[in-house]
């Protein structure tokens, strides 16, 4: 009785649950009809949209539609379109810029409107000019030198330069144009070259270095290396016929003169003295030299042949004596004393006899070479409170500042020959 009891209520609740589950499945079937129903409206709606684009598009293109039916292509670009609504007016006179030949452009349906830009004219490049090489060293534009000229070192600039001017001081110029120290000009015997002693060989270029001779044209031009600096060379001379230059130099150990061929070739030591020997000066017949030396024990001025032999003493006197200068003639000799106390330019024979104060100033003067005609004579001095360069008669009388240049030291004056060319 129980068990039949406890069956009747199992199979009671199966039955429950069987509506339960179909009543659920009558719920998902409903669902899905209504999702399926959304899907296809959406697909009606897309349909009915594309079909109202596609109307509108053909309403719109069909001239363009029947162009292409008769095999004409894509429609040309209109250029020119008159823009009413612009603020500059009627742009229609202004053409387009036409697109290259080798571009092939995508055609629009639709024709874009766009200002057509005024045209603008391209500028031919102008080519780099080409500078030519640099050259070693300054080229001044000053032309070649005629007449007499008074070169002479300054340091107006700061470094020492080769700076020329005309005896009454006019028509000063700088012609050796180097950052490093340059100086001891001396004339080639037509006045159309000068050597000089320069540093710009030299770390600093200073003249506490030791320096190299070089060769110039009168105006700056072609400046050339012509000894290699060993030992410090310094104070060359030409000789008359301008084939060669003596100068001092320290390349044997000791200080000596030493001649060279102006091509660089034939160096040969012609003092080969222990003692030092420097400040040379040619004769103008080329047969001796003049120097200072001090193989007596202090600085004489000696004589001797142009090829170093029979070397003499010629001034004789216990003080310095250095800077021999021959006159044209090679009669006499201007040198530098100390003999009264203070610097002097003394003028003696070439003998030696006939010594005579010129100067016979409180103050110091220094060297003093010649002008071409023996008349007058060039030297510096400190007389104005400044190193500057004077001129004077051969008598010692006559002296003029011609430098005038307050703020620098002008010395080592040197006296051009008469140049022309």
């Amino acid at each position: 009785m129980q068990a039949r009891e406890k069956e009747a209520r199992d199979q009671g609740l199966r039955s429950e649950w069987r509506a339960i589950l179909n009543d659920s499945k009558g719920i998902g079937k409903d669902d899905a009809m209504s999702k399926r129903a959304l899907v296809i409206l959406g697909i009606i709606l897309g349909i009915g949209v594309l079909f109202g684009l596609a109307a509108y598009w053909a309403a719109s293109e069909i001239p363009l539609i029947a162009h292409w039916v008769r095999g004409g292509g894509p429609p040309p670009r209109e250029t020119n379109i008159p823009l009413q609504s612009s603020p500059y007016g009627d742009l229609s006179g202004i053409p387009s810029p036409q697109p290259p030949t080798t571009e092939f452009l995508a055609w629009s349906p639709t024709p874009i409107i766009s200002p057509s830009p005024t045209e603008v004219a391209t500028a031919t490049p102008t080519p780099t000019p080409t500078l030519p090489p640099l050259q070693p060293t300054a080229t001044p534009t000053i032309p070649p030198l005629v007449g007499e000229w008074i070169a002479f070192e300054t340091e107006r600039h700061g470094s020492l330069e080769i700076y020329v001017m005309r005896p009454d001081g006019s028509n000063q110029m700088d012609i050796s144009n180097n950052w490093a120290d340059d100086g001891a000009p001396a004339w080639s015997p037509d006045g159309k070259r000068i050597a000089f002693v320069s540093w710009r060989d030299t770390a600093l270029g200073t003249w506490h270095g030791p320096g190299s001779i070089y060769i110039m044209n009168n105006n700056g031009t072609n400046q050339v290396r012509l000894t290699d600096g060993a030992g410090g060379d310094n104070w060359p001379t030409w000789s008359p016929d301008g084939a060669r230059i003596a100068f001092q130099s320290g390349r044997s150990g000791n200080l000596d003169i030493w001649v060279i061929n102006v091509d660089g070739t034939g160096l040969i030591n012609l003092t080969n003295n222990p003692a030092p020997d420097a400040y040379p000066d040619w004769s103008p017949d080329g047969t001796r030299i003049a120097f200072a030396s001090q193989r007596d024990g202090n600085w004489e001025i000696y004589l001797m042949d142009a090829d170093g032999s029979n070397p003499i003493n010629i001034s004789q006197n216990p003080a310095t004596d250095i800077y021999p200068m021959w006159s044209p003639d090679g009669t006499r000799l201007t040198f530098q004393t100390r003999r009264d106390g203070n610097r002097e330019i003394y003028v003696m024979n070439a003998d030696g006899s006939g010594q005579v104060n010129l100067t016979n100033h409180p103050d110091q003067d220094w060297l003093a070479t010649w002008s071409p005609d023996g008349g007058r004579l060039a030297f510096y001095s400190d007389r104005s409170g400044d190193k500057e360069s004077y001129v004077m008669n051969a008598d010692g009388s006559g002296v003029v500042n011609i430098s005038q240049s307050p703020a620098s030291s002008d010395e080592f004056p040197s006296w051009s020959p008469f140049i022309s060319f």
